[in-house]
């Protein structure tokens, strides 16, 4: 009668398992959001782009600042001046106290041609716009990219959470079985202790998983710029598919939108300027002036006015001038060979990104064929353990070896997607832009 009973027990804890909580379980019931989503309110919201949007039209300004020596320059004056001079004739009894009125004082003065420094100036500050432009674009990828990271990573943790969530189930269903067995004296109480143990040690695993899965969430909500957001869930978009990718084109498409190379070009621009505002120093100015004012003794005094054009050399700072050239000019040249390194870095990195990304697609089946085997696995021995003939080592080693299999499959789709952020960041545009041929979602 006892081993019936213990039977019965068996039968009905052999039910089908529960399946692991969806990913959108994980979260407070809120509302969902997509890769996307993220992107945009990080886009919207992360400080570091909205600093660099601001630092580009601080130097917008400094276009207008350089255009302004087109244009003229005029001063007024107005005011009342009475004094006392010390005299060296100590025997005078004389009031020496005079007074001055200025009714108003305007001085005027244009320039009217300086040989094209004013125009390298601006074009100084033009490329060094651009180049605040192209770097803006730069911070965005850097974000986007890192929002991609943080999500794709965040997912692969919320997976971990119910794997090691479902192990949990699968160690206490075992425990409850293992102690019908000894109740019925089929299974020797080391099962019993080993299945405790086992238990224990799936509710550390799912302890650190959840924390891995809070941390995750943090560097999210950090990478899109909202900290403080409200909760939400997540959609899951750890996929993939496979790509048929030219590398060729790839490099082609880095070189037209990769911000680096942008970057460097403008960079090479402002030095070019630079030469030619400097050899402009050597060059005279020549500039219009003018001042009309009233005033005297009285309040109706006289007025009087004064006009004329000027042309000035510069004669004395000639060595000074000489060595800015040459300064100049080095820097011209090194930036020259700046931009060349940043092309090699950036051919290298394309290199290595679009490796990167052959390598994390082609493990994704061959992940996904270890999870049908382990599976396979897994259900022999588990059904082997139910009807008393399987041993609780070979149980344990099929569940680790299925759970093992599952976080791999896991991992390989993060690395996936982590790759083709990536290989998305360093060519500066979208895959389909390099797109041979897309093939069928796997």
């Amino acid at each position: 009668m006892r081993r019936i009973v213990g039977l019965l027990i068996i039968f009905f804890m052999a039910t089908p398992l529960v399946l692991a909580e969806s990913i959108a379980g994980q979260v407070e019931e809120q509302r969902f959001l997509g890769l996307q989503e993220c992107i945009d309110i990080a886009i919207a919201k992360n400080p570091l782009i909205l600093s660099a949007t601001k630092n580009s039209s601080a130097y917008k300004t400094h276009i207008a600042q350089a255009r302004a020596a087109y244009f003229p320059v005029i001063d007024f004056t107005s005011g009342g001046q009475r004094q006392n001079p010390i005299t060296n004739n100590v025997t005078s009894f004389m009031n020496t106290t005079s007074t001055s009125y200025t009714m108003g004082l305007m001085d005027f003065s244009q320039q009217l041609y300086d040989f094209g420094r004013t125009k390298a100036n601006v074009n100084i500050q033009k490329a060094t716009y651009d180049y605040t432009l192209a770097q803006n674009d730069d911070v965005i990828d850097t974000v986007i990219y890192g929002v991609k990271d943080a999500y794709y990573y965040l997912l692969f943790t919320i997976h971990q959470y119910n794997l090691s969530k479902d192990m949990v189930e699968k160690y206490d269903l075992q425990l409850k079985r293992a102690q019908a067995f000894y109740t019925i004296g089929t299974k020797p109480k080391i099962d019993v202790t080993m299945a405790q143990l086992n238990l224990k040690d799936a509710n550390l695993t799912l302890l650190r998983s959840e924390n891995a899965m809070n941390v995750a969430m943090a560097a999210l909500n950090n990478a899109m710029g909202e900290p403080f957001i409200n909760p939400y869930n997540l959609k899951d978009q750890l996929g993939f598919a496979n790509y048929d990718i030219d590398f060729e084109k790839a490099y082609s498409v880095a070189k037209d939108h990769r911000p680096k190379l942008k970057m460097a070009e403008q960079k090479i621009k402002v030095a070019n300027a630079n030469v030619k505002f400097a050899k402009r120093s050597y060059l005279p100015k020549l500039q219009a002036t003018g001042m009309y004012g009233r005033g005297g003794s009285h309040f109706n005094g006289d007025n009087g006015w004064n006009m004329g054009i000027f042309l000035s050399l510069p004669v004395t700072n000639a060595y000074l001038t000489s060595k800015q050239v040459e300064e100049a000019h080095a820097l011209y040249d090194k930036e020259l060979a700046d931009s060349e390194k940043i092309r090699q870095d950036v051919y290298f990195e394309v290199q290595k990104s679009y490796y990167n990304l052959l390598e994390s697609s082609k493990s994704i089946p061959v992940a996904k064929e270890g999870v049908k085997k382990a599976k396979e696995s897994y259900e022999l021995a588990s059904g082997r353990y139910k009807v008393g003939f399987g041993d609780a080592l070979e149980l344990k080693d099929a569940e680790m070896t299925y759970e093992s299999s599952q976080l791999d499959y896991y991992k390989a789709l993060y690395s996936y997607n982590k790759s083709l952020a990536e290989f998305e960041r360093v060519i500066g545009a979208s895959v389909d832009k390099v797109l041979k041929d897309k093939k069928e979602n796997i």
